[in-house]
């Protein structure tokens, strides 16, 4: 659910039609089901984040909307450094395309991003986390005039240096969802192959809990 809608697990639903997108016959449905979600988000995300040729973007988190977030940065001519969290994501990561992988159990992220970048910092943060640390080290690791995609969230409050964000000019834009625009470009995508499938796993309706368990 959303707003001031009721959510829940059906096998059946009903929306209005003009809500619709068709789906071609060479997405499977599982990748069609994933495109209302991480697709949109991401796609909607990279084009708030006015990713450019030539960039150096860090992606934060490589879940199913950070492993769109990276191929669409990727597809735009960026350099992308993604920060995970385990070994197994890094794999992740450099499957749907990073140029570096960063572990941010193991290296200061915002260290290891200016030592990528020739001490400059990187042109763009997407933080598709959004929790006080992410937003923290995020934010220590852009360039002058750089710009903060906040694409996940929480309910925290997340504590600026104002000092930092007006002597170095930074831009903090906030995204969420998409446009029936993007809905519609990201399955096109995704029927184009530009889009790799972001499913890893798949879990009957009765194992709904299972599956928002697993990791």
């Amino acid at each position: 659910g959303i707003l001031e809608r009721n959510g829940g697990y059906a096998e059946y639903t009903t929306v209005l039609a003009r809500q619709l997108v068709p789906v071609p016959e060479n997405v499977a449905w599982p990748d069609a089901a994933a495109c209302c979600d991480a697709g949109i988000t991401a796609v909607h995300a990279v084009d708030r984040g006015e990713v450019k040729p030539g960039e150096t973007v860090v992606v934060i988190g490589i879940g199913g909307v950070g492993a769109v977030v990276t191929q669409r940065c990727k597809a735009a001519g960026a350099r992308v450094v993604v920060v995970v969290l385990d070994e197994p994501r890094e794999r992740r990561a450099l499957e749907m395309g990073a140029d570096e992988v960063l572990n941010s159990r193991k290296v200061d992220v915002a260290e290891a991003v200016r030592k990528l970048t020739d001490g400059l910092g990187a042109d763009c943060v997407m933080d598709v986390v959004g929790v006080e640390e992410t937003m923290t080290y995020g934010m220590d690791s852009l360039r002058r005039g750089g710009r903060m995609v906040l694409v996940g969230y929480t309910d925290e409050r997340y504590p600026l240096k104002g000092e930092q964000l007006d002597q170095n000019e930074l831009t903090i834009i906030g995204t969420r969802g998409g446009r029936m625009l993007d809905l519609r470009n990201t399955v096109r995508l995704v029927a184009e192959g530009a889009i790799k499938s972001v499913v890893t796993d798949l879990f009957p309706l009765e194992e709904a809990n299972k599956a928002l368990a697993f990791v």
